[in-house]
C-alpha cells in the first residue's frame, strides 16, 4: 500500500512539472508574440514635424497663432480610395508638441504603395472658430513610410501645395507622383518638376495656400474649383457694378471717362452714385489693410514689378487677388484732370494667381467699345 501511495505521489509530481513546463512555454510564446507585435507597430509609426521655417515673422505676429503647437494630425484615406465606405475617413490621429513634432501609431495594416493623406489642423482661436489645415501625402512601401519630402515627414505650405495639385488636378500630378517630390540640399527645399508640373503651376498653388493662411482661411477646405468659380463670379459682378458707375460719370461729362479711380470716386461720391465694393477673395484679416476693390492699371503694373503696394512688401502678386483693374484708353495722352481725350476704357479682374482672369483662354474684359 505504501508502495502504491509513493507511485501515485511521484506521478502527481511529474504531472505538475509537465503542467508548469507547458505554462512556462505558453507564457514565453505569448511574450515573443507581444514583442513581435510591438516591433511591427514601431515600424508603422509615423513620426514627423509641422515646419514653420518658411513663415515670415510678420505672418505670426499678424495672425497671432501658432500652427505647430497642439495641432491635430490625422492619417486619412484619400477621396479616390476604391472602398467608398473608407474614403475620406480617418485612420489614426495624434497631437503635436510645443515644437510641432508628432507621433502616430496607426493600429491597422497599411496597404503597400497606397497613398494616404496626412493632415494637420488647428483652430486658431479655439472652439467655435474656423480651423486652418495643411497636408502632405504618405505611402507605405512595405518597410517604412515615405512622404512628399521623402522619409523625413514634414507638413508645410510647400507639401500642402503639392498635395492639393494631386487632389484637384491629378492629370498634372498623380498622388503616387507626389512622393519624394521635394528634396533638400543644405536645408533648402527644391521641387522636382516634371513637364506637366511646371514652376508656374506650383507657384500658383503655393501662393494661394500662402494667402489663404495669412487670411486665416483653410486652404484645404476652401481651395477648390467651386470656390474659385464662386469668387470669380463675384469679381465679374464687381466689374459690372463699376462699369455702371463709369457710364454714369460719362453721361455727366459728355461721353468722357475719368483718368483714374480717385477722380471717379470723388465725383461719384459728391453726386451720390458711388457704390463701395468689397473684394470677394480677401477677409478682414488681409495682410493689406483697407485693400481697395478697384485699382488703377498703372498702380497694378508697378506693384507687379516691385512687389511693393503702398509701402507694403508682398510675398507675391497673388495677394492682390480679387481686384478690379481700371485701364483708361491710351494713358500716354494724359495731360491732366481736364484732358478731354479719355473716351474709352477696359476693365479686368484679378484671379487667384494675381493675373487677369480669363474665360475660354481669353482675358475677360469689360469695355465701352
Amino acid at each position: 500500500m505504501a508502495s502504491l501511495y509513493n507511485k501515485i505521489t511521484k506521478l502527481s509530481v511529474v504531472s505538475m512539472i509537465l503542467i508548469c513546463s507547458c505554462n512556462i512555454e505558453t507564457t514565453q510564446n505569448t511574450q515573443i508574440d507581444k514583442s513581435s507585435v510591438s516591433s511591427i507597430k514601431s515600424n508603422k509609426e509615423i513620426k514627423g514635424k509641422i515646419e514653420l521655417s518658411e513663415f515670415k515673422a510678420d505672418f505670426s505676429v499678424k495672425a497671432k497663432l501658432d500652427f505647430a503647437t497642439s495641432a491635430t494630425v490625422s492619417l486619412i484615406y484619400p477621396s479616390d480610395y476604391p472602398d467608398i465606405n473608407l474614403k475620406d475617413s480617418t485612420v489614426a490621429t495624434g497631437l503635436t508638441d510645443v515644437n510641432g513634432n508628432f507621433r502616430i501609431n496607426p493600429d491597422y495594416n497599411p496597404e503597400t504603395n497606397q497613398v494616404m493623406i496626412l493632415e494637420s489642423s488647428k483652430r486658431y482661436k479655439g472652439v467655435g472658430y474656423p480651423s486652418v489645415s495643411m497636408r502632405t501625402n504618405l505611402r507605405w512601401n512595405g518597410e517604412n513610410w515615405e512622404s512628399i519630402t521623402g522619409e523625413e515627414i514634414l507638413i508645410n505650405k510647400k507639401t500642402t501645395a503639392i498635395s492639393l495639385i494631386s487632389s484637384l488636378e491629378p492629370n498634372i500630378l498623380s498622388s503616387n507622383e507626389t512622393i519624394n517630390r521635394i528634396f533638400y540640399t543644405n536645408n533648402k527645399a527644391n521641387i522636382n518638376y516634371t513637364p506637366k508640373l511646371t514652376p508656374v503651376i506650383y507657384k500658383k498653388y503655393y501662393d494661394n495656400v500662402n494667402v489663404d493662411m495669412i487670411n486665416l482661411i483653410d486652404p484645404v477646405k476652401f481651395y477648390s474649383n467651386n470656390r474659385n468659380m464662386a469668387n470669380i463670379s463675384s469679381i465679374k459682378a464687381n466689374m459690372h457694378t463699376f462699369q455702371t458707375i463709369l457710364e454714369t460719370y460719362s453721361v455727366d461729362w459728355n461721353g468722357m471717362y475719368p483718368y483714374n479711380v480717385q477722380l471717379l470716386e470723388q465725383e461719384a461720391t459728391e453726386r451720390k452714385y458711388w457704390n463701395k465694393l468689397k473684394n470677394p477673395f480677401l477677409s478682414l484679416n488681409s495682410i493689406i489693410e483697407n485693400l481697395p476693390a478697384i485699382l488703377d492699371v498703372s498702380e497694378y503694373n508697378s506693384t507687379k514689378q516691385t512687389l511693393n503696394f503702398r509701402g507694403k512688401t508682398l510675398d507675391s502678386i497673388s495677394e492682390l487677388m480679387g481686384l478690379t483693374i481700371y485701364h483708361p484708353y491710351d494713358p500716354s495722352r494724359y495731360t491732366g484732370s481736364s484732358d478731354p481725350t479719355l473716351t474709352g476704357y477696359n476693365l479686368y479682374g484679378i484671379g487667384f494667381d494675381g493675373e487677369y482672369i480669363t474665360e475660354k483662354d481669353v482675358v475677360f474684359t469689360l469695355s465701352n467699345g
